[in-house]
Formats: C-alpha cells, sequence, structure tokens
C-alpha cells in the first residue's frame, strides 16, 4: 500500500507545485458598500452611496429591494442614467439615490435597499420625512357674545406640518363693535389662540351679527359672531367681598351696560341683621352707583375661628338681570391691639396685645419675617377671654436712611394673621449750603448763601473770618451769631440760616480774583461731619481816572498881561484806557486850542 500511495503522491505533488509557481490563484469577488445608513431628512432630494469590488474579478451587482419613493441613476459619459444594476472590478460605482418626495405618504418613512451581487449581499437603511401640506381648522365656528360678554377666543389649529400663513378679515359694517387680536400669523403644527373683543360702547339697542373670514395657505373658514346691545343691562363688580377677620367695610359697584336708565334694588327679604347696605336702590343710565357694605362684628352669630359666607341678591326691573353679592367673613379666634406698630425714627422697642376671643385656651407662635426685626416674644399660651403682650424689638444698624415695612406673623391653629410693623432709618444730619458759587462779575451788589440741615439731629456749623481777604465781608443774618472773628450757628429740623456776602474791591488791580469761605460743621455730639465750600470770584474792571496838569495853580491857565500861550498836560491816574475829548462850543471868540482833533486816548502807562 505504501508503494501505491507513493507512486500517486509524487505526480501530485508536482501537479500542485506547478500551480504554485506558474499560474496564480484567483480570488472571487467581494461587495462592499458604503455608507449603510442614508438620511435624506425634510427637505433634501438626493444622497449617493458607493458600491466596490474589494477583491478579484468582476462583481455583478444589482438594485434587488428598494422603496417604490426611491430611484437610482449613475453618471455615465456626464449624463446621469437611471440604473438599477452594474458591474465593477476595481473601480468605485457611485450611486446617486433620488427622493420622490410627490405623492408619497407624509411622516418618517423608512425602507431597505438591498444590493445582491456575485460578491454578497448588502442592506443600505434609508429614512425620508415628508411634510404633510398646511391645514387650517378653526373653533369654535360660531361665537355669541350674548348681551354682557365682551371677550371670547377663537382656536386655529395647523393640522399640517408645513407652515400655515393665515390672516382674519373682519366686514367693515361690523369693525365698530368687532375687535381680533392678532389679526394674522404664521403657525407651525400645532394651535394658536385669536382673541375677539366686543365694544357695545355709542351702539343702539339691537342684535348684531357678522361673518368673520380666515384665508391660509391650507384652507379658509368662516366663523359667525353675534352680540346683543340689550336696553339696559345690570352689571355688578365686584361680586365677592372678603371681610377677613377684621373688616367692616366693603363696597361693589352698580353699572349699566345698556343705553336706557336702570332701576335696581338690594332684595332685603330675609337680610342679615348684622349687614347694612347703603345706599340699598338706585338708577343709572351712564354712571355707576358705588354700594357700601358694612357689618356689625359685634353682632356676628359666628363662632371664634370659622370662616363664613352669606350672599344678597340685586335684582333690576325689565328684566335687565340679576346678580349675588357674597360676603366672605372670618371670625378669628384672636384679636390683636393696636392694627400696627410703627417705631418711627428713634423707638426700638414696642409691644402689641393678642386677645383670646374663644371659649377655650390657645397656644399661639409669633414669627419676624425680617432682618431688621432682632427679637420677638416667640410663642405662649392665652386663657379663654384673656390676653398676652408680644414685644418687638427692631434695630436700625446697618441700614440706609429710609422707611422699612414688615410683618410678625401670628399663628393660632390654623388662623394667621401677618401683623405690620413700620419704622424709619433717619437720615444722619448733613450741611446743605447753597449757592456753592458767587461770582460777583463787575456787580458790587452783595449776596446771600443759605445753610440748613438736610437730616435728623443737629448740626452746628462756623466760620473763621480771620483767613478771608479784606475785600471780603459776611454779615450774620438770620440763624446766626458771631463771637469775635468766628460766625457759627446751629440748624435743627428745617431751620434756615443766612449770610449776607458783600465786596469791596477798591485798591485791587483788574483781574478775576477767586476765594472760598470755608464752613466747618459737627453734630450735635461735637462729631465733624461733611463740611462745605463756597467759591467766590469777583472781576476788578479796569477804572481809568482824568488828570489835568496845569501848571501852578490848579485847575487854571494863567496868561497874564503879555502872554498868548498856555499848557494844559493830561495825564490817565488810573488803570485802562482813558478815552478824552474838549468841547469848544461854549469857548469865548478870542480864545482857542490845538493842536486839533481835541480827543484821544491814553493808557495806563
Amino acid at each position: 500500500m505504501s508503494r501505491i500511495a507513493h507512486r500517486f503522491l509524487r505526480p501530485g505533488l508536482l501537479l500542485l507545485l506547478a500551480g504554485m509557481v506558474g499560474c496564480p490563484l484567483v480570488s472571487p469577488p467581494r461587495l462592499s458598500v458604503s455608507p449603510l445608513a442614508i438620511s435624506l431628512g425634510a427637505t433634501a432630494v438626493e444622497a449617493a452611496f458607493r458600491i466596490n469590488n474589494t477583491q478579484s474579478g468582476t462583481l455583478r451587482w444589482q438594485v434587488h429591494e428598494a422603496p417604490e419613493w426611491l430611484y437610482f441613476t449613475q453618471r455615465v459619459d456626464d449624463v446621469n442614467v437611471r440604473i438599477t444594476e452594474g458591474t465593477t472590478t476595481r473601480e468605485v460605482d457611485v450611486v446617486t439615490v433620488h427622493a420622490v418626495r410627490e405623492n408619497a405618504p407624509t411622516g418618517l418613512l423608512n425602507g431597505e435597499v438591498v444590493i445582491a451581487s456575485n460578491g454578497g449581499t448588502a442592506a443600505i437603511r434609508v429614512s425620508m420625512e415628508v411634510a404633510s401640506p398646511a391645514s387650517l381648522s378653526v373653533a369654535p365656528t360660531e361665537i355669541d357674545f350674548g348681551i354682557s360678554q365682551t371677550a371670547a377666543t377663537l382656536t386655529i389649529t395647523n393640522t399640517g406640518s408645513q407652515t400655515l400663513d393665515w390672516s382674519v378679515a373682519i366686514p367693515p359694517a361690523a369693525a365698530a363693535w368687532l375687535a381680533v387680536a392678532p389679526s394674522s400669523g404664521r403657525l407651525g403644527q400645532g394651535e394658536q389662540e385669536v382673541r375677539l373683543d366686543i365694544n357695545r360702547t355709542g351702539l343702539t339697542a339691537a342684535t348684531y351679527q357678522t361673518d368673520i373670514t380666515l384665508t391660509s395657505n391650507g384652507g379658509n373658514a368662516t366663523v359667525h359672531v353675534r352680540m346683543e346691545m340689550p336696553r339696559r343691562v345690570l352689571e355688578v363688580s365686584p361680586q365677592t367681598l372678603d371681610f377677613g377677620t377684621t373688616g367692616v367695610e366693603r363696597s361693589f359697584e352698580v353699572t349699566n351696560g345698556g343705553t336706557e336708565t336702570l332701576t335696581w334694588h338690594v332684595d332685603t327679604d330675609d337680610f342679615p341683621a348684622y349687614v347694612s347696605v347703603a345706599p340699598d336702590s338706585g338708577e343709572t343710565a351712564a354712571e355707576t352707583d358705588t354700594v357700601i357694605v358694612s357689618i356689625d362684628r359685634d353682632a356676628l352669630p359666628f363662632a371664634p375661628g370659622t370662616n363664613n359666607q352669606v350672599s344678597f341678591t340685586v335684582l333690576s326691573d325689565d328684566d335687565a338681570g340679576t346678580a349675588i353679592v357674597s360676603l366672605h367673613i372670618a371670625v378669628g379666634a384672636f384679636a390683636l391691639e393696636p392694627a400696627a406698630l410703627d417705631f418711627g425714627s428713634v423707638d426700638t422697642s414696642q409691644t402689641f396685645t393678642l386677645t383670646n376671643n374663644g371659649t377655650t385656651a390657645f397656644t399661639w407662635t409669633a414669627t419676624e419675617q425680617s432682618d431688621w426685626i432682632t427679637q420677638v416674644t416667640p410663642s405662649g399660651t392665652t386663657p379663654a377671654g384673656a390676653t398676652s403682650d408680644i414685644t418687638v424689638t427692631v434695630s436700625r444698624a446697618g441700614l440706609a436712611p429710609g422707611n422699612y415695612q414688615a410683618v410678625v406673623d401670628l399663628t393660632v391653629g390654623s388662623q394667621t394673621e401677618a401683623f405690620p410693623v413700620a419704622m424709619t432709618v433717619p437720615a444722619p444730619p448733613a450741611l446743605v449750603v447753597t449757592p456753592s458759587v458767587l461770582d460777583f462779575r463787575a456787580s458790587l451788589d452783595d449776596k446771600v448763601i443759605a445753610l440748613w440741615n438736610s437730616g435728623t439731629g443737629t448740626v452746628a456749623w462756623s466760620i473763621d473770618t480771620a483767613v478771608l481777604p479784606t475785600w471780603l465781608a459776611l454779615t450774620p443774618a438770620a440763624g446766626t451769631a458771631q463771637a469775635g472773628e468766628t460766625i457759627t450757628g446751629t440748624l435743627t429740623g428745617d431751620e434756615t440760616a443766612s449770610i449776607r456776602v458783600s465786596i469791596n474791591p477798591v485798591g485791587l488791580s483788574p483781574s478775576t480774583i477767586t476765594t472760598a469761605i470755608d464752613i466747618a460743621a459737627t453734630d450735635a455730639d461735637g462729631a465733624p461731619i461733611d463740611s462745605r465750600s463756597v467759591t467766590v470770584r469777583i472781576t476788578v474792571p479796569a477804572r481809568p481816572v482824568l488828570g489835568v496838569d496845569t501848571g501852578v495853580t490848579p485847575g487854571v491857565v494863567a496868561l497874564g498881561e503879555d502872554t498868548t500861550q498856555g499848557l494844559i498836560s493830561l495825564r490817565n491816574l488810573g488803570t485802562g484806557t482813558l478815552d478824552w475829548s474838549i468841547d469848544t462850543s461854549t469857548f469865548p471868540a478870542w480864545l482857542t486850542i490845538g493842536p486839533q482833533p481835541l480827543a484821544g486816548a491814553i493808557e495806563t502807562t
């Protein structure tokens, strides 16, 4: 057996080697597709995938399965050719997927493109969203406002996924009494509310109706609107009056929604003895009648710690309507006296009283609701009919000046009352001086400065006049005193002090001179507070002075018996420019003067 095997084995081995050396092995084609998922979204119309032969030979492929909303093309000689199959060796086939959105089912579509080949099979997942067209739906299609309703809501719905563009048109004849807001809009898939408002002002008694038209790119709709303008309509507001645990008076208003005079009255049959109304009847055309409702808490039949409701009816003549007014009356398990605490600007501790209105003892708690309420009696037990004092302490430390309000919550069982607490943080004393600048320019008229305290407490102020220039003088006026060279005063509350300021520029050279009046200030304890300063500015103008020199005798030119000429010298003895002239109109005929012209200007120098 071994020899036979050997004989057959050697030729087989030689054949195998010859095949390996002279004839290379050929591997079959293999299909490769990429990508394996394509999303066309809501707007894309095409995408592409690639088919590749990753091994040897010729790959023959075809689109074996595909959704009916897709077709395929391939670029051949720069022309897109519709295809369902192809072949490739080593090149890459690029296949374009085209979406057919027209007549496709709306919504999210998912499908598979199966590529079958002699080198395997591949599946490409393809998804596409097909938007549904805009579609208008309106509800309700009829709205009746009746005799008193003034507003209603219309709901616009877009049942499609494309944007709905809509608008509302009101007939011109109805525009005087009907308004729509908004009157147009854009709406994606969903709902939008439109408000309709009725205005009966100025209308005569009648029935009014119209059709409003809604137009859109998703269809049109009509809504019928109807309302009545009655001759008279009873309107009462508010119809619920809450007296709480302490209230004794509330009010409601009666108005006429019609065009003719309304007669109304309160039905007082079986009226509670502890309730009174004033007035209990009246007539109104366009005016408003205010009705005061009062309750006598001492006559209330309700137990402490209860919430109660009673009601009465307001009637009208000629079937103009009725209205029920409800009174909510609570009887507290306890009462607080006084109604509030006001610490003003000085107090830091005050007390209020809690009274047990019931027939059994109760336990209470008090809780402050502000950081500046630093302490409050936290809790206690009050016997029936007895009282408890509750102390509240406040602190103004670190607070800015101003008025502060807060509450202390008092709780007994299920009843909680917010007890008001007020406090003022006063402004510190502060000196105010006005004006801050005194500008005398070329005027010598006196001026006045005023001083006052813009805060609280006392401001003590002083001015040292010894440091002021000699041309400046201060005269104490209202609210001031002077000791030596110091002017002083105090300011409290609304007091105002004043100081008169005078100047004397004689002897000063022409110029603008500035100085300051410094005013020091302290509080009532002598602690310094912000000082103030007033700037004083004067302008010293140039002042020319004419000087005439006639020789020996001032003011006289003596010619004697033989002299025929005399000399006059003109000088500027002041500052600035001196303009001079000589009037010869009154000269005697025998007197002449020269040289001409008899006018000129002389500078200071």
